[in-house]
């Protein structure tokens, strides 16, 4: 959980970085530089999704064998212990859903800027 924790502060240190480059001062100097930064932050949320299901995979091995070891166990306590398992997928699905929010005005700015799109 820590590790995507990590991952959403980096995305968002990403997201800050290419808001300044996009709406500061300078907006449009360094389109490319900042195209860079916007596609981070599109990296660094798909990253959380593979963390999360990394997490889960290890999360429900370590369910099963603690179930398999304890022999008769509650279907209440099982199914606990998969929606515990659960958790680092679904938060890392959450963190793919804020950075795809962050990432679409974003990039529909580098395309404005770059003048992508635009009729003549």
């Amino acid at each position: 959980m820590w590790a995507l924790l990590a991952v959403a502060g980096v995305m968002g240190a990403v997201a800050v970085n290419a808001v300044r480059r996009l709406y500061g001062r300078e907006a449009g100097t360094d389109a490319a530089s900042a195209a860079a930064d916007v596609d981070a932050v599109l990296f660094w949320a798909v990253f959380a999704v593979i963390t999360g299901v990394l997490g889960t995979t290890v999360g429900l091995g370590i369910a099963a064998r603690a179930i398999e070891r304890a022999g008769g166990v509650s279907p209440t306590l099982a199914w606990g212990a998969i929606r515990v398992a659960l958790i680092p997928a679904i938060s890392g699905l959450c963190i793919l859903g804020l950075g795809l929010l962050l990432w679409l005005p974003l990039r529909a700015r580098v395309r404005r800027l770059a003048g992508v799109g635009t009729r003549r």
